[in-house]
């Protein structure tokens, strides 16, 4: 009965760790793309793309217009996905 018990104790042990590792990665890959830094493209690009990023200054979502090259992390197709990615997790300035 005691090894039973043990094995099940490991098995919901380490479960709980993997899903710890995994949590902390999303997290990680959440704070990456929300917190960096908003890149326009360069000036070679002359798309003007509207766009959004969350900007940490003012603790939302905001507008922006992309040159259509050489997107950062920080830049969302609709405001939509912007808010569900960074601003539900509250970061805030």
């Amino acid at each position: 009965m005691r090894p039973l018990l043990l094995a099940l104790f490991l098995v919901i042990f380490f479960s709980l760790c993997i899903y710890a590792k995994d949590s902390y990665d999303y997290k990680y890959q959440i704070n990456k793309r929300c917190l960096g830094k908003r890149y326009t493209g360069p000036r070679r690009c002359k798309a003007r793309i509207e766009r959004f990023s969350y900007s940490t200054s003012k603790g939302k979502c905001v507008r922006f217009f992309y040159s259509g090259c050489s997107a950062g992390p920080n830049n969302f197709k609709t405001k939509k996905a912007c808010v569900k990615a960074c601003e539900r997790f509250g970061y805030k300035p």
